[in-house]
């Protein structure tokens, strides 16, 4: 992300991201998110009518949050399997180390279970995720991935990180253990 400070709508859809990972999204009103902003009462209102408009507002920013994210990971350009398997862990650590914004993107995606307005939201994340999969793997070689395979290790990925987060402290070790990363990215993409 940039060092530019965020525009009002932004600092406004951040606060809310901060209240849907610490509350849920049940907790997610426009009075708590004046609250956790630190802005007058009424806000949150003025920028987003709606709970579903806050929703929304919060999806695109947990996107944008999170390109700049996967950016700033796919130029470290890994060239075999053990780099990204190194580059998924570290990014694993640093979910583990600071999991707002994961924590808000799952919510998000719960929400949308009920909620099919924000379906369209929720496809535009899992794309992103699917297109620095489909980066990464070209990044190391081997044969053109297929959309099946980047579909499949986006949906391992986000188990994973569901695994990691839910268990905490009594996550496998394996999580954090970019040798035996490696040896999975082998048995599970032969080829690369």
């Amino acid at each position: 992300m940039s060092n530019e400070q965020p525009t009002r709508r932004e600092a406004i859809a951040d606060a809310a991201i901060e209240v849907l990972a610490e509350h849920g999204s049940r907790g997610l009103t426009h009075r708590a998110v004046d609250a956790k902003a630190g802005i007058a009462a009424g806000s949150t209102s003025y920028y987003f009518r709606t709970r579903l408009a806050l929703l929304e507002a919060a999806q695109a920013r947990v996107a944008q949050r999170q390109l700049a994210l996967m950016t700033a990971f796919a130029a470290a350009e890994p060239k075999s399997a053990l780099e990204l398997a190194q580059l998924i862990t570290g990014n694993m650590h640093a979910i583990r180390a600071d999991p707002t914004l994961t924590i808000a993107m799952m919510e998000l995606t719960l929400e949308a279970v009920r909620r099919p307005e924000l379906r369209p939201g929720v496809a535009e994340a899992r794309n992103l995720f699917v297109d620095w999969q489909d980066r990464m793997l070209r990044a190391i070689g081997g044969p053109d991935p297929s959309p099946d395979l980047t579909q499949l290790l986006a949906s391992l990925g986000t188990g994973m990180v569901v695994e990691l987060l839910s268990l905490g402290d009594a996550a496998p070790a394996a999580f954090f253990d970019a040798e035996a990363q490696a040896r999975n990215f082998h048995r599970l993409l032969g080829n690369y």
